[in-house]
Formats: C-alpha cells, structure tokens, sequence
C-alpha cells in the first residue's frame, strides 16, 4: 500500500469518526432535552399541587415542589436542592424558550448552548421581545462555540431589553452578597458579588499595595546584592535581611485578610 493510499484510507476513516460523533452527538441532545421536558413537566405538576394549598402555610405550600424535587433526587443520586434548580431552569426553558428547546432535541445546538440563550435573556419579560432576543441568538448559535455565544447574547439582550442599564443595575445592586465555600486542607474560598465599581476598585486596591510590597522587596535585594559585591561584612544573625518569596496572587489575599480582621468599616463608632 503506497503512502496515499494510506493517507486516503485515514481520511474517509477520520470522515467515519466524524460523522458517528455527529450522530451520537444528536441522540444525546434528544435525550438530554427530552429529560428537560419530564422536568418542566413535574415542575408544572408541583406547581398546579401548590395552588391547591392557598389557604396554607408557605411550608405547606412549597412542600409539593420539595416532595417532587425529594423523588427525583434520589433516582438521579443528586442533592434534592440540584433538582429543584434543574425543575425551574427546565420549566424556564421549555415554557419561555421553545425555539431554542427545539433547536436542542433536533440536536443543532447543545445544552451549553441552550443554557447561555437562556441566561442571558432571562431578564426579557415580555414575550415579543423575548421571542426577537431568542431568534437572533439562535441563528448564531448554530454556526459557533456556547463559549462564543455568550458575549454576543448579552449585546442582543442588551439592545432588547426595554429597561434603561440604570434601572437594572439599581435591581441587580439588589442581590449583591458575601458567601464562603469550604475548601480541602484547612482551606475556604471568601465570594463577593457587588457593584462592579467597587470591586474592581477593590481587586485594584490589593493590586497596588502588593506591587508596592514587591518594589519594596526588590530594593531590599539590590541593596543586599549591592553589599555582597562591594564585599561589606553580613549582618548579624538578628539584623539578617528578610526577602518577601510570596508571588503577587499571596501579597493580594494577605493584604485582603489583614485589612479585613483589623479594621472597622467607617460607620462603625468602634
């Protein structure tokens, strides 16, 4: 077998590969939007159970949606809290995104894709316009990447939405939070989520003050350098000079941590 033969005989394999990917690749959208569905459909069931239960506690009235959400749980081996978030999520995408839903069975876009048209236009309230936000998407979103949708997605949302970026950034101020998430090794991971201003300012702030720190430590090692040339005796053992190894990402979360266990905020009379 010559070279080209070879060459031609991988290339229609590689085209095999290909095109059983594709196929497969289908199948799994089917199924994955199919299951989307069941679950607009429970949440649908959960809801119409909960507006039974009017006169009764807010306890008693979510515990249609908690019960279902219990069932499912267990069948799927996740967290009774996960599905509940994938019932509404469902419900959301079925019920106020059928194009894209479609678009995902027929397995022309994926779940990541689905989920970014979603996202991003979850602020659009009124069907009309929500309908024109999806359509404009969707198109692009069949010829590329979920991870290249997204910038674009936001822009189309933007231009949507009726409200000025005024208003919605005084509703999104709103649910701005501070949370904590427990890591390996004696670990945790400090979240914030606020006015972009300000926490930009923030990470600007830790920026500064630890490339002041690290121009700091690098005088310190000229002038230690600048003393070992000129032959100058070393230091004593209690005078010895201490260099900073810490890397900038180290200075930002010390610096963060110290300011934040030692001083008090400005409306605090302490």
């Amino acid at each position: 077998m010559t070279k080209e033969d070879r060459r031609k005989l991988d290339a229609a394999r590689t085209r095999e590969l290909v095109a059983e990917a594709r196929r497969l690749r289908v199948v799994i959208a089917a199924a994955e939007a199919e299951l989307a569905r069941t679950h607009a459909d429970a949440y649908e069931l959960a809801q119409e159970q909960m507006s039974r239960l009017r006169d009764a506690s807010t306890r008693e009235r979510e515990m249609p949606l908690r019960s279902m959400a219990a069932e499912l749980a267990v069948d799927a081996r996740v967290s009774d809290r996960t599905l509940q978030t994938q019932l509404f999520e469902a419900h959301r995408t079925v019920t106020q995104f059928g194009p894209s839903w479609e678009a995902w069975r027929e397995g022309r876009v994926s779940r990541a894709h689905v989920r970014v048209v979603v996202d991003a236009g979850a602020d659009l309230s009124d069907d009309e316009v929500r309908a024109a936000y999806e359509a404009e998407v969707l198109a692009y979103a069949e010829t590329t990447s979920a991870g290249r949708v997204r910038p674009f997605a936001e822009q189309v949302a933007d231009k949507h939405n009726p409200k000025s970026m005024q208003e919605r950034h005084d509703e999104a101020v709103l649910d701005r939070r501070v949370w904590v998430e427990d890591l390996r090794d004696g670990m945790s991971m400090l979240g914030v989520i606020g006015p972009s201003v300000e926490v930009h300012g923030v990470h600007d702030r830790l920026t500064r003050q630890g490339k002041a720190i690290k121009a700091a430590d690098r005088a310190v090692r000229r002038e230690a350098a600048e003393r070992d040339a000129a032959g100058e005796p070393e230091e004593r053992e209690s005078d010895s000079v201490w260099f900073d190894e810490r890397t900038l990402d180290q200075i930002r979360t010390d610096v963060l941590l110290d300011m934040m266990l030692t001083s008090s905020p400005s409306v605090d009379p302490t």
